[in-house]
């Protein structure tokens, strides 16, 4: 099963970060960020809380993760259910949803059933009363640098801000924490966290300007070419970045290439990207050459990196022993994932595949 957090998905993002800057940005020169990682947050500014009871102001002692939404959010459910999950193996952090994009109570009702069924939290819309776009918009989003949705930022217990950006690294934010979240940050750790932010948001711009831009015109060997650049540039993207080169050339159908990158992302050991790579050679429609011995190997690293705990990564791992036939480990395996999976999409999913091993087996 493929990650939710496959930075190629989330880089589609900025096709809806256009929409969203149009919505929320005034006429004339932005001015440069300026709310980094270790800056004490803004304060709450909501105009009205969605369902169940909110809050006036964030509380210190607390850790928050605050998310925010519009309509021309991309991948709504996926992203909600997985910030549902993180805030439950996380007791500690509060979640919260802020509505940026609509400006009246029955258009953001609207929104807020669409996420309301998956993200379990306290929904609120931003206060627009004075200006067209909200004042958390303007503290948040645009003080961050922050354009594409849905946007996460992390609050530490002493109300500074730990991380900010899209969900993909959040989890890994969260883990690197100090000490039992209330510790400050470290000046060297604030540089390196706002540095990695500030990369991302810059990473996705100069994605959106040139690989997207020869995607879009159907050209997948310059987009995957193009990516070579950005992994000199943002050397700690290289490994996710080499899962979408290794999709577009599978895409052009340049199979040596491919592989021969899929090859270079194994060498950063990065266990979503392996599961992604592994993945695409299983599942992906049109593949005319699937070399299941590398998705195995593949696949068997990001399970052991991640210490067995991850769902998806297990499914992937079941998915390529069923394809080589060894069905009775491909059950073993898909009965671990779902031992341990939590979110009801995926175990939908994960209990579609169980019935596929179980159908093949001999009767």
């Amino acid at each position: 099963m493929r990650s939710l957090a496959t930075l190629l998905i989330h880089l589609f993002a900025g096709m809806a970060s256009l929409a969203f800057a149009q919505e929320q940005q005034p006429a004339g020169r932005r001015e440069a960020p300026s709310l980094a990682v270790g800056d004490e947050v803004p304060r709450l500014a909501v105009s009205k809380w969605l369902n169940g009871e909110g809050m006036d102001e964030l509380e210190p002692g607390r850790v928050y993760l605050i998310s925010f939404w519009a309509p021309s959010a991309t991948d709504i459910d996926a992203t909600a259910e997985k910030l549902t999950a993180i805030a439950r193996a996380n007791p500690d952090v509060t979640l919260i949803a802020i509505d940026v994009g609509e400006q009246n109570a029955t258009d953001a009702k609207k929104l807020a059933k669409q996420i309301g069924s998956k993200l379990e939290c306290p929904i609120g819309i931003d206060d627009a009363s004075r200006v067209r776009n909200g004042k958390m918009a303007r503290e948040w989003l645009e003080a961050a640098g922050q354009d594409s949705l849905p946007a996460v930022f992390l609050v530490n217990r002493d109300s500074t801000l730990a991380y900010f950006g899209k969900v993909d690294h959040l989890e890994t934010a969260i883990a690197h924490l100090p000490g039992d979240l209330a510790d400050p940050l470290s000046p060297d750790e604030i540089a390196r966290r706002d540095k990695a932010a500030r990369d991302a948001v810059q990473m996705q711009a100069d994605f959106d300007r040139t690989v997207m831009r020869l995607s879009l015109l159907g050209d997948n060997l310059g987009a995957a070419k193009a990516i070579d650049a950005l992994v000199t540039k943002y050397p700690e993207s290289a490994s996710m970045l080499l899962y979408s080169k290794f999709q577009y050339l599978v895409a052009a159908e340049e199979y040596e290439q491919a592989y021969a990158t899929a090859d270079a992302c194994e060498k950063y050991d990065d266990a979503e990207a392996l599961n992604d790579v592994a993945w695409t050679i299983v599942d992906q429609e049109g593949v005319a050459k699937r070399d299941l011995a590398r998705a195995m190997r593949y696949a068997k690293r990001s399970v052991e990196r991640s210490h067995s705990k991850v769902a998806a990564y297990i499914d992937t791992l079941a998915r390529v022993y069923f394809e080589q036939g060894e069905l009775d480990r491909a059950i073993e395996l898909q009965t671990q994932a779902l031992s341990i999976a939590t979110r009801g999409e995926e175990r939908a999913q994960l209990d579609a595949a169980m019935e596929r091993y179980r159908a093949a087996l001999p009767k």
